[in-house]
């Protein structure tokens, strides 16, 4: 039951959202694969493709790498980096995160600071909390709210997007999990809809 309401509350919120004129439809699709070096280091990487104009056109093709260690069982500390082909735009993103369990949900805050080198740098800090609900060994849904802060001089950390996602994580395999998702991000002169799967092999 708690899976159709999420299921229904998702579609109900795209079609609502499908209908300003100011909102563009976008499909994101993810390959990642993650590495357990030790108990407390992970290494990933990935590719991403993205497409935009009501998913008619190819917007960013993008190449990741991230390693997280540890410090503490409910804190994590890392560093990434993104390779964007799009405006020749690699963005420097080195994140951190803290998580706890009460009951079946994992709760996470994920705090990120993320430096763009484009044309012009920006510098922006990304705050991410997430509730992911575990119904078995296979099945995760979850929603999350995520904000970018602007930290350049004399912006005051001004809000420039807003993300809500909700999704589904589901084990397809022992080393294979996939993430089904819709997001929508509003931005001041625009907003977009989102739908979105990741493939994650896990090592």
């Amino acid at each position: 039951k708690k899976i159709i309401l999420l299921a229904t509350l998702v579609l109900n919120l795209f079609m609502f959202n499908a209908q300003a004129d100011d909102t563009d439809f976008r499909t994101w699709m993810n390959w990642n694969v993650s590495y357990n070096a030790t108990d407390k280091l992970d290494i990933k990487g990935g590719l991403e493709y993205r497409t935009k104009n009501n998913a008619s056109a190819t917007d960013v093709w993008a190449f990741k790498a991230e390693t997280n260690y540890k410090l503490l069982p409910f804190l994590k500390a890392g560093v990434g980096y993104e390779f964007h082909l799009k405006h020749k735009t690699p963005p420097l993103q080195p994140l951190a995160q803290r998580i706890g369990t009460v009951g079946r949900f994992d709760l996470s805050l994920r705090e990120r600071f993320q430096h763009t080198i484009s044309d012009h740098n920006e510098f922006r800090l990304r705050t991410r909390a997430q509730a992911k609900y575990k119904v078995n060994d296979w099945l995760k849904p979850y929603a999350s709210i995520e904000m970018y802060n602007n930290l350049h001089r004399g912006d005051n950390f001004r809000i420039t997007r807003m993300r809500y996602r909700a999704g589904m994580e589901l084990k397809i395999a022992k080393n294979v999990t996939t993430d089904l998702y819709y997001l929508y991000q509003k931005q001041p002169d625009k907003a977009y809809n989102i739908t979105g799967i990741d493939i994650n092999f896990k090592f």
